[in-house]
C-alpha cells in the first residue's frame, strides 16, 4: 500500500513538474547529448526498480541513504554533476518532441533488456531441468544396477 502511495505521489510530482517545465528551458551551459541523457535515465529507471525491491527488504535500514549513494554512482559513471543532469533533463523535457523521442528510446531499451533477461532466465531453467532429468536417469540406472548386483549375490 505504501508503495502504491509512493508511486502515485511520484507520478503526480513528475506530471506537475513536467507541466511546469513546458516553458522552453534555456540551453544548459554544459549541454550533453540526448544519447548521454538517455543512458543516465536508463540507469535511473533501473535504480528505481531496484529501490522498489529493496523497499520490501527489511535488512536495509536506511534506504534513502542507499538511494542517494546509488544516484551518486550513476552520476559518477556518466561523468556528470547532478545539477548539470537536471538542467539538461529540463532542457530536453521542455521540448515535447525531444521528450517523447528520448523516453520512447529509454523505454524500448528497458523492454529489450527485460526480454533478454527473461529469455536468459528461461534458458537457464530449461538447462537446469535438463540436468535434473539427466541426473534422475543416472540415479535410476545406478539403482537398477545395484538391484541386479543384489540379485546376483
Amino acid at each position: 500500500m505504501k508503495t502504491k502511495r509512493f508511486l502515485i505521489l511520484f507520478l503526480a510530482l513528475l506530471f506537475v513538474g513536467s507541466a511546469c517545465q513546458r516553458m522552453k528551458a534555456e540551453k544548459p551551459k554544459k549541454l550533453y547529448s540526448q544519447t548521454e541523457i538517455e543512458a543516465i535515465l536508463h540507469d535511473i529507471y533501473l535504480l528505481e526498480g531496484e529501490y522498489r525491491i529493496r523497499q520490501l527488504d527489511t535488512t536495509v535500514v536506511n534506504k534513502t541513504a542507499w538511494l542517494h549513494i546509488q544516484m551518486n554512482h550513476i552520476m559518477d559513471k556518466h561523468h556528470i554533476e547532478y545539477v548539470d543532469f537536471q538542467e539538461n533533463l529540463n532542457y530536453y523535457m521542455s521540448n515535447d518532441d525531444m521528450a517523447k523521442t528520448m523516453l520512447k528510446k529509454v523505454t524500448e531499451q528497458l523492454v529489450e533488456e527485460k526480454t533478454r533477461l527473461e529469455d536468459k532466465n528461461n534458458k537457464e531453467k530449461k538447462d537446469t531441468t535438463k540436468v535434473v532429468e539427466q541426473n534422475e536417469a543416472v540415479a535410476v540406472q545406478v539403482s537398477s544396477q545395484q538391484e541386479n548386483l543384489v540379485e546376483d549375490n
